[in-house]
């Protein structure tokens, strides 16, 4: 977020909205991305680019309050890149997306769960936000890992598989991999 009482610059500022899906039985989820060929196979949180509608949509509900409009259309963003990524859809419960404090309070160019235009927020979530294998969908997938072998969710394209991680230094090293 820039300083200043102008309008949020999000026609020009690649702002991006990630989520720590922690469940309360397997830990952080992870998603594999094994399309990037740039990158190769890694791991990475539920998230992507915030839509300019997002903004648009906040901006009328956050009465000029800068940092709350980016805040919500944060919230907004990263719950339907969740939903398009997985199938999990928080998108009617957006309260339930907490964010993620990086540092101890906001500064006057960023939000506490912002670093570097990439807002971050944790959702608790439970066996009933995965999708059941009663779903009919073509692309429903259960984790790689052993843990939550019950619990699906509906891949984009982009991905081929997810894990739980339990270990937050195990998580932390699986995602600097992508990040660098």
């Amino acid at each position: 977020m820039t300083s200043g009482g102008g309008p949020i610059d999000y026609k020009n500022i690649d702002y991006r909205g990630f989520i720590f899906l922690v469940h309360e039985t397997y830990g952080l989820a992870l998603l594999h991305c094994t399309r990037k060929k740039k990158k190769g196979p890694h791991f990475q949180l539920p998230g992507g680019h915030i839509d300019d509608f997002e903004f648009e949509a906040a901006a009328k509900t956050c009465g000029g309050d800068r940092k709350k409009q980016l805040l919500e259309a944060a919230k907004a963003g990263a719950a339907r890149e969740l939903w398009e990524e997985t199938g999990i859809d928080v998108r009617a419960s957006l309260e339930r997306l907490q964010p993620a404090a990086l540092r101890g309070s906001d500064t006057a160019t960023e939000l506490s769960c912002e670093l570097k235009k990439r807002l971050f927020f944790f959702l608790a979530a439970n066996d009933a936000d995965f999708l059941s294998s009663n779903s009919t969908s073509e692309r429903l997938v259960g984790p790689i890992c052993a843990e939550g072998r019950h619990l699906k969710v509906k891949f984009s394209v982009e991905h081929s598989g997810f894990t739980f991680e339990k270990d937050p230094k195990k998580s932390i090293a699986m995602l600097k991999l992508h990040s660098g």
